[in-house]
């Protein structure tokens, strides 16, 4: 989707079936607790996202995917092989979502469908994240009411992520000017939607910087190596 605020690079090579089911089992043998299936787009990916989730869970692990929303099957909200579906939503204003989005024009619209199903049928949790920079910042408090709002009416929410922008990627490292927050501005902002939340008994994680996190870490192939980070 050419997201302005990716910190993905391009030189990610697309993992077999076989290197992706030996991570699995390497990561469970580490007592791993959660594995997420990321991308670029993990859907994209031609030998079974979904399978492989089905593969995490016989290890014992818990399976989400990280998801853009755009090629998830029917039916997907009633499959149990996946234990939480992540889904993006950048503001409680289309416009302004499609715009760090940028295609597809009604990318909000889509994600608020995927929302709708999950709402309807809740048999997997869901995951929320929200990259936070210059241009939604100020919007927090009220996607933060909108998101209690669909926990309210059913929706399956297991937490919120917001992750501060990061200049780095192939998408961030050219809209810093665009998107740059301060560390104070985005942690006063972040913290005041994580109380919205807390006050409801609903959960939001700051996340502002994951490269730096204690708890995840990121695995992928690169020039046919396996590369931790």
């Amino acid at each position: 989707m050419r997201c302005s605020f990716c910190a993905a690079d391009e030189n990610y090579d697309r993992m077999t079936r076989k290197q992706a089911e030996q991570l699995v089992d390497e990561l469970a043998a580490k007592k791993y607790e959660s594995i997420v299936l990321g991308g670029g787009e993990p859907m994209l990916w031609p030998n079974g996202t979904i399978e492989l989730a089905a593969y995490v869970q016989s290890r014992g692990m818990i399976a989400q995917i990280n998801t853009n929303g755009q090629r998830l099957p029917d039916g997907f909200a009633q499959d149990n092989r996946t234990d939480r579906w992540i889904l993006p939503i950048e503001s409680n204003d289309a416009q302004t979502h499609n715009s760090m989005r940028h295609t597809p024009p009604r990318h909000y619209e889509l994600v608020q469908s995927r929302l709708d199903d999950l709402q309807q049928s809740p048999k997997t949790k869901v995951t929320l994240s929200t990259v936070v920079c210059a241009e939604n910042i100020s919007h927090l408090p009220q996607l933060a009411h909108e998101i209690l709002q669909r926990r309210e009416a059913g929706l399956p929410l297991h937490a919120w992520h917001l992750y501060r922008f990061i200049a780095q990627g192939r998408g961030g490292a050219i809209s810093s000017a665009r998107h740059a927050v301060t560390d104070q501005n985005y942690l006063t902002c972040a913290r005041e939607a994580q109380g919205i939340l807390a006050r409801e008994g609903a959960i939001a994680y700051l996340r502002p910087d994951m490269s730096q996190s204690t708890t995840v870490s990121f695995h992928w192939y690169e020039k046919g190596r396996h590369i931790l980070n």
